[in-house]
């Protein structure tokens, strides 16, 4: 006996519903998984920022160690004669007469 064509397909439909639902939800968590935003592209993207921060970490941390250290020099419990009269040079830019002052980089003519 075969069966009107109407009732043949809800009998089809209702037989694979679980698979088509089962599909589409692989399909949804699988599209999800790789461009969602916290997918895997999301996390390579992630990863490549943090790489590029702690490269510029890291040089913030040098400058600063650096700026430290000047600023040690110059404490009055650890002054160094030196640097105060370097600092003091470049800053003010007090020169004596008979001294000759050379800048560094500078472009002679």
């Amino acid at each position: 006996m075969r069966l009107a064509p109407s009732r043949d397909l809800t009998l089809r439909a209702k037989r694979h519903a679980g698979a088509i639902v089962g599909l589409c939800a692989l399909a949804y968590f699988g599209f999800h998984l790789l461009a969602g935003e916290r997918g895997v592209r999301a996390w390579v993207t992630v990863g490549n920022e943090l790489e590029v921060v702690s490269a510029a970490l890291e040089v913030s941390r040098a400058e600063q160690e650096a700026l430290e250290h000047q600023v040690a020099l110059l404490r009055p419990d650890s002054l160094d004669i030196d640097m105060l009269d370097e600092q003091a040079r470049s800053v003010l830019g007090y020169v004596r007469p008979d001294e000759l002052v050379v800048f560094e980089g500078a472009i002679a003519e």
